[in-house]
């Protein structure tokens, strides 16, 4: 079907011919060891296609979708566009958006891509897209989706996938899967679910299926979640049973005793009851409880609903709205966007108004839309014109869409094309080098409005000016900033001696407000310390002792310790003793302590070992007596070890503990250490092993640590799994490096992977970073990462060999589907790339990012 409108897609394959033809005069040529100029022609090919695919997933699934709704594109182009998607669930969820406007006979196709693109998907998802999809296919083109459906692991996304497709489906089968549905219902494991699925089944069982629904209902322990299976089940039971069923639900619900659950359950058994039910979900302000009780509501409730709903957080409110705002009154519908009007997140505000915009008049939403224009970040205002668009007036609506078409198929790398193209400045002729350096500055700023990001752009060229431009560009940077601590710290080597100071006292100007405002930082106060002088140290401790963020404080106080006079000291100390938590008291005082005298240091230590006897919990005193050990004497060094472990030893979550011992057993003496976590090990249950071998991977011998890696492989969860070696390839010796590689590259997120990869690439050797790069797929591929490791092999020894490794990893980050990643390795490699394609490299890179820059600015 889409062959024929797939020009974007027939033109991708010829671009990846193209390529691969360079890249088999390129592998002719290195191997002959002459220049390969081909090479550059990989290049260009390479970000043509990315700066494609980087410009398809851009457009999201519910502006394609707008976009065919209102007859801006075909569904056949959209159809193509949707196959093109890099995420396969992304794929699967805009072709179930793009049905409706399928021809019949075009649906059944369109429905098995569906399915093969949710295969490994999680099943609660993949439930709601087969449901959807359901809607718009005949009982005979329902096959794949039951077959897929059927094949769900988890039994309630199982159950509620089968029951999504039960009212398209008659006869014998239906009855089939109607029992299916039913027994993945009840056989959920978490009761939370259960309910859930047999509340999803409840409408298609027959009377005995029911009373058996019924029955596994009554079984739930939890009384909120059994609460809400009877009230399910309810609902399609004949009276008086149904009365019956919902009174005991009723009766279940309102006798639970945490308020929020009482309300939320109370709010699942509407509409009996319904007048306690919305008093409770009023008393304790749970949106959950107002978004069910909404369908439900009288009209002389709605305004008490209402305004209970307006005093919820913004996300919660929104959720209530979705399901209110059709019943509100033109005055309501005033306040509800008042209440918009005052969320200060911009992406937040226009959520509201989408939610919103149905019921306002179009002309009303015209206005929103116009508002949009002015938002600071482009992708909140795509996002606000394609969901505000459908209910303005119809020219409005279309004019909104196709700007956000426009912007959705605008290239967003400026800051990293600036980088490349800074990289490729020094390799140009002379006369050459000021417009490509003045390209750059362009496409930094092009890349993300604000005074700093072109300081940032203006500071990466100045290295590459000539001696004569570098103080006056440096000059216009500071001009441009507004004096960031972190932009002056890294131009004062620009500047001229006379100017250095004036730079300084406005950088600490401004890094004095912003330590004090609140959620402020003060990390441009410790930037500065270095360079300061004693009058302007004693006034950013001034400034330091001032903060009331207590974290902010001790990071200034921390921070500035190794900086101060020592006169200034003793009022550091001051500054910290007021501290109130008692570990960040404890980190302040650990970090003065080393710049006062012997006589004064011992008494400071101490009393930051004290607060461990004031910490809130386990985590917080073994933290305290971790941090102050290194400090200590040998002999009290060792028994605060001990403590620390005891401690540790006694904390209940094993997640929390396993990082506790981590940090306890660090600074026990070595064979106290070894026979401590010798016994931990020995006594733990299996299911901690990962966590905690991970933790105590620095201290393991060789053969535990090659435990530990197993172990960690054998961790389903991908996230956690990922953690655990994320805290454990940093402290494996080189020998074990291999197997980590191996053992991270397999099963897994692919995201993780990358993650995983990206931590490991400096310390890969050139066989192992060979055998990491097809261990990730593209669109997670460390481009940076293994791109700087592949340089710096080049640098310690040009080999062909390892200027063939570097050549491999600029492919792969080619073939990533963001522009980003291959600018990125571009920047990293310039020098090896010159090497490899010769002098004349430069130059046509140059033109190749410029030129596909230019067909999507």
């Amino acid at each position: 079907m889409t062959d024929g409108h797939d020009a974007v897609g027939t033109y991708l394959g010829e671009v990846e011919r193209a390529r691969r033809h360079a890249a088999a005069r390129t592998d002719a040529a290195l191997a002959a060891g002459g220049p390969a100029p081909s090479l550059v022609e990989e290049i260009l090919y390479g970000l043509i296609a990315a700066s494609l695919t980087g410009i398809t997933n851009n457009l999201n699934g519910h502006l394609v979708e707008r976009l065919v709704a209102a007859g801006l594109w075909r569904p056949e182009r959209a159809v193509a566009h949707a196959t093109r998607l890099d995420v396969p669930h992304f794929r699967s969820a805009l072709l179930t958006r793009l049905l409706p406007y399928l021809e019949p006979a075009e649906r059944p196709a369109v429905a098995e891509r569906i399915v093969a693109n949710l295969d490994g998907v999680v099943g609660s998802y993949r439930a709601e897209l087969y449901t959807a999809a359901a809607a718009h296919l005949g009982p005979g083109e329902l096959g794949p989706l039951l077959a897929a459906a059927r094949a769900i692991e988890a039994p309630q996304w199982r159950a509620e996938a089968l029951a999504g497709l039960l009212p398209r489906l008659a006869g014998p089968v239906r009855a089939e899967v109607v029992a299916e549905a039913l027994d993945a219902a009840v056989g959920a494991h978490v009761e939370a679910w259960r309910a859930g699925a047999i509340a999803a089944v409840a409408p298609h069982l027959s009377p005995a299926q029911l009373a058996a629904a019924r029955a596994a209902a009554r079984a739930i322990e939890s009384p909120e979640y059994r609460a809400a299976a009877l009230a399910g089940v309810a609902a399609h039971l004949p009276e008086p049973d149904r009365t019956a069923l919902r009174a005991e639900a009723f009766d279940v619900a309102d006798g639970i005793g945490d308020a929020r659950a009482r309300a939320r359950a109370l709010g699942a058994v509407a509409p009996h009851g319904l007048d306690r039910a919305l008093g409770a979900a009023v008393a304790a302000a749970e949106g959950t409880a107002l978004e069910r009780l909404a369908p439900h509501l009288r009209d002389d409730q709605i305004e008490t609903a209402f305004a209970a709903t307006l005093a919820l957080g913004w996300t919660e409110r929104e959720q209530v709205l979705r399901r209110l705002a059709p019943r509100l009154s033109a005055g309501q519908l005033d306040r509800a966007v008042a209440a918009a009007d005052a969320i200060t997140s911009d992406s937040a505000r226009y959520d509201l108004y989408a939610t919103l915009a149905p019921s306002l008049p179009p002309e009303r939403v015209a206005r929103l839309l116009a508002a949009a224009d002015g938002l600071r970040d482009e992708r909140d205002r795509r996002e606000a014109w394609t969901a505000l668009a459908p209910y303005a007036p119809p020219d409005a609506g279309r004019a909104a869409l196709a700007r956000a078409l426009a912007s959705a198929t605008t290239l967003h790398s400026g800051i990293h094309r600036a980088e490349a193209l800074a990289a490729l400045g020094p390799y140009l002729p002379e006369d050459e080098r000021a417009a490509a350096l003045g390209e750059a500055g362009e496409a930094h700023e092009a890349g993300m409005v604000g005074a700093g990001v072109r300081a940032e752009a203006r500071l990466a060229l100045i290295p590459h000016l000539a001696p004569g431009e570098r103080t006056e560009a440096a000059a216009e940077a500071l001009r441009a900033c507004g004096h960031p601590a972190r932009l002056v710290v890294r131009l004062l080597p620009h500047l001229p001696p006379e100017r250095r100071a004036a730079a300084i006292a406005a950088a600490l100007g401004t890094a004095r407000k912003a330590a004090t405002k609140p959620y402020g930082s003060a990390e441009p106060l410790i930037l500065l310390a270095p360079h300061l002088g004693p009058r302007q140290l004693g006034a950013a401790l001034a400034t330091a002792a001032a903060i009331e963020t207590e974290r902010v404080r001790t990071d200034a106080l921390a921070g500035l310790a190794p900086h101060l006079p020592a006169g200034l000291v003793p009022d550091a100390v001051a500054a910290a003793d007021g501290l109130r938590y008692v570990t960040l008291r404890a980190r302040a005082l650990t970090a003065l302590a080393p710049r006062l005298p012997a006589e004064d240091r011992a008494a400071v230590l101490e009393r930051a070992l004290a607060a461990a006897d004031h910490a809130r919990g386990d985590c917080d005193e073994v933290e305290i007596l971790a941090m102050v050990a290194p400090y200590l004497p040998p002999e009290r060094r060792a028994a605060v070890a001990e403590r620390a472990t005891e401690v540790a030893l006694g904390v209940a979550e094993a997640g929390n503990r396993a990082a506790a011992l981590g940090k306890a057993v660090r600074h026990l003496p070595p064979d106290r250490r070894d026979a401590t976590i010798a016994a931990v090990l020995a006594d733990h249950e299996p299911r901690e092993s990962p966590r905690l071998l991970a933790r105590l991977a620095p201290y393991l011998p060789l053969d535990r640590q090659r435990r530990a890696i197993d172990a960690v492989a054998a961790v389903r969860h991908p996230e956690r799994r990922a953690q655990y070696f994320l805290t454990l390839v940093p402290h494996l010796p080189a020998e074990l490096l291999p197997e980590a590689l191996a053992a991270a590259g397999r099963g897994g997120s692919q995201f993780w992977r990358g993650e995983i990869l990206a931590q490991l690439a400096d310390r890969l050797s050139p066989e192992l970073l060979a055998a990491a790069l097809p261990a990730v797929d593209d669109r997670h591929f460390p481009a940076r990462a293994f791109a700087a490791r592949a340089r710096a092999f080049v640098e310690e020894a040009p080999t062909p060999r390892n200027v063939r490794l570097a050549v491999e990893v600029l492919r792969r980050a080619l073939r990533g589907h963001r522009t980003y990643g291959p600018l990125a390795a571009l920047a990293e490699l310039v020098p090896t790339i010159v090497r490899a394609a010769g002098p004349g490299a430069p130059r046509g890179v140059l033109d190749a990012i410029t030129l596909v820059h230019r067909w999507w600015p």
